[in-house]
């Protein structure tokens, strides 16, 4: 248990793929194929004995609504109130008392699985001194997802969604201002906000800023043109025609006289 304290959250997942992103109960049954590879050596719990996928799907929806609600008691607002009620059969009727129909439908769940799916309770002694203490051995996959659940309402921890944008994994806190799953994330987080020129606000969100194909391009600035200089050609006067015998003559009279007309 000490070992993977969040698998109820890695299986509310797969809930969570169904009422978020409606998918194929084939897909939704592969994933429940690789979380049962991942946890099965919790404990008495063989990967080969029979399982019942549906079943086993609709409990992981269960287990997806319950921590919709705790994290609507921890005053996420992300969760809906309307759109849980209408996921859960019976209690939309209920509309003046909405929260505590959640709640009680939720606590019901977790004791009606507790019940069916039992822990055994050792005390164990330390090593280290003369103390005990009071140990819960879950005797399958499911009571260590529902035991894990009880714990979490008991201790009052938050549950989160993780706020770097690639992540966006769940995770349980005990504090209310813890904004990312690990330092990692936290890290990552905020290479990409320098990377990117984000802020916080906004790095948080599903937005993702334009590649560089995408982004606007540059406002095209045209030359001057600088007005062609217009040349003024001359004006010349008119040339007259060349005479080869206009200058062995003094004039054309003397050329009349002496050559005739």
């Amino acid at each position: 248990m000490s070992e993977t304290p969040n698998v109820f959250l890695r299986f509310s997942e797969i809930g969570s793929l169904y009422w978020e992103e409606p998918k194929e109960i084939e897909i939704l049954k592969e994933k429940t194929q690789q979380f049962l590879n991942k946890f099965s050596y919790i404990n008495d719990f063989s990967i080969n004995q029979e399982i019942s996928m549906n079943s086993f799907i609709e409990e992981a929806k269960t287990t997806s609504n319950i921590i919709s609600i705790i994290k609507l008691n921890n005053k996420d607002k992300s969760p809906n109130i309307s759109l849980l009620l209408n996921r859960i059969t019976g209690l939309y009727e209920q509309k003046n008392e909405k929260e505590d129909a959640l709640n009680k439908w939720m606590i019901n769940k977790i004791q009606e699985n507790l019940e069916n799916e039992p822990c055994i309770h050792q005390i164990e002694t330390r090593n280290s001194s003369k103390s005990y203490n009071l140990t819960v051995n879950p005797k399958s996959l499911k009571a260590a997802i529902w035991f894990q659940i009880a714990n979490i309402i008991i201790s009052k921890k938050y549950i989160k969604d993780c706020s770097y944008l690639l992540c966006k994994k769940l995770y349980f806190t005990t504090r209310s201002n813890r904004n990312y799953c690990s330092s990692n994330c936290q890290t990552r987080a905020k290479s990409y906000r320098a990377y990117h020129n984000l802020s916080t606000e906004l790095s948080n969100k599903n937005i993702k800023p334009k590649k560089s194909n995408e982004l606007s391009p540059p406002p095209k600035f045209h030359s001057i043109q600088k007005p062609e200089k217009i040349i003024k050609s001359k004006e010349y006067e008119p040339i007259e025609e060349y005479d080869p015998d206009f200058g062995f003559f003094e004039n054309q009279e003397s050329e009349k006289r002496i050559l005739g007309e």
